[in-house]
């Protein structure tokens, strides 16, 4: 048996890309996947109680995170589960910074390296402190030196497991897999083409590295050319230092009668937002993976997309305009050729014979993967036991 450590997920089941990923392989493990949570007063791993678990991977909007997380916490107080035993295989699909975890993590992987593994979402906070606000990383060297010890991990892009062992992981050059992400996490319909969709949708927090300013940029010369397309961004702001990103936005609501911004949005919204979209757009500078341009292609809908986004860079161009990051004057070229019915007519219908990866296919590869990895220790084990007895 494996189960899935969600210490960080239990105290706070937001709605971000890795958090979805947890939700999603949970929802699609083949045979139901128990969890476990790290406990400092033991210094060990006890099971989450099936309440506590349903509690946080209940996706409505109806009830927030924290009362999700308060519900769980409230589950365990009054059953804190069984402690897991140091044989068990435990798998880490979250990111975290708790020092004490990242303590006990150690010690276990120096006992059995292969009881423990992990998906690595990337290193960026780490190689690219700056971009994410950070001025000291020592808070953040526990979590980095433990995941670029283990070694068994597995990896959401290939540029992650690039950089991964850049960094100094996979000291053994064990096959590390690469994850193929779930592309239909959206609620929503295969989308079909109409020219009344006139709207360019930019799905995911908005940050200094995912260049929505270039965007706007490009958008604000297409209006002063009395060029009719609305664009909308859904997503919080999160300024990791750049405390323009706000303001701008703001400024932006309104300058221009043909820009919205939401900061939160259901799925329903997400839904709705998207039926009118002709085209999303994406054009981060840095990304562990980007989800939202191959959901944008999976529901059908075209998508501007930068090309160094790990997401895309390996699938044919089909749907998809290509651009350099940091530029304004691409993204606003991408957009008038889109405008043309057309041109967009002929990306939709490119958009549609893609073949993209399900969540369901990423729980399988992730359980396959697990399980892989406890069939070749037992094989070692009842290797070494036979030659001890030879």
């Amino acid at each position: 048996m494996i189960y899935a450590d969600i210490t960080e997920f239990l105290s706070n089941p937001m709605g971000t890309g890795i958090q979805r990923t947890v939700r999603e392989i949970f929802a699609h493990w083949p045979g139901g996947l128990p969890a476990c949570y790290f406990d400092a007063s033991i210094n060990g791993l006890r099971v989450v109680a099936p309440k506590a678990l349903d509690a946080v991977l209940d996706n409505s909007r109806d009830i927030g995170s924290k009362e999700k997380a308060a519900r769980a916490a409230e589950i365990i107080s009054a059953d804190p589960g069984a402690v897991i035993d140091a044989e068990s295989s435990v798998l880490i699909p979250e990111l975290f910074f708790d020092h004490a975890r990242c303590a006990f993590y150690a010690q276990r992987i120096k006992r059995h390296p292969s009881r423990s593994l992990a998906i690595v979402y990337d290193l960026l906070p780490w190689t690219h402190p700056a971009q994410f606000g950070i001025t000291d990383r020592r808070p953040y060297e526990p979590y980095f030196n433990l995941i670029l010890s283990m070694e068994y991990t597995a990896h959401i892009s290939q540029e992650t497991k690039e950089e991964y062992e850049r960094s100094g992981g996979n000291k053994r050059r064990l096959p590390l897999p690469i994850l193929h992400l779930g592309a239909d996490g959206l609620s929503i319909e295969k989308q079909a083409f109409r020219p009344d969709r006139k709207t360019f949708v930019c799905l995911g927090s908005i940050e200094a590295r995912k260049r929505q300013n270039d965007i706007l940029r490009a958008f604000a010369q297409l209006w002063s050319e009395g060029i009719d397309a609305e664009l909308i961004f859904v997503g919080r702001t999160v300024d990791h230092g750049d405390r323009s990103l706000g303001p701008m936005i703001e400024a932006a609501k309104v300058l221009y009668p043909h820009f919205k911004h939401y900061e939160a949005a259901s799925d329903d919204d997400v839904a709705a937002i998207l039926e009118t979209a002709r085209a999303t757009i994406m054009v981060s500078a840095l990304e562990g993976y980007g989800l939202p341009p191959v959901e944008s292609l999976h529901a059908g809908i075209p998508v501007i997309v930068s090309d160094v986004m790990p997401s895309i860079r390996r699938l044919p161009s089909l749907g998809q305009i290509r651009v350099e990051p940091w530029s304004p004057e691409q993204i606003a070229v991408a957009v008038k050729r889109l405008l043309d019915d057309d041109v967009a007519r002929s990306l939709w219908n490119d958009a549609a014979d893609l073949s993209l990866p399900t969540w369901q296919d990423t729980a399988k590869q992730v359980n396959d993967w697990t399980v892989s990895v406890q069939s070749r220790d037992r094989n070692l084990l009842s290797r070494w036991l036979g030659a001890r007895r030879a």
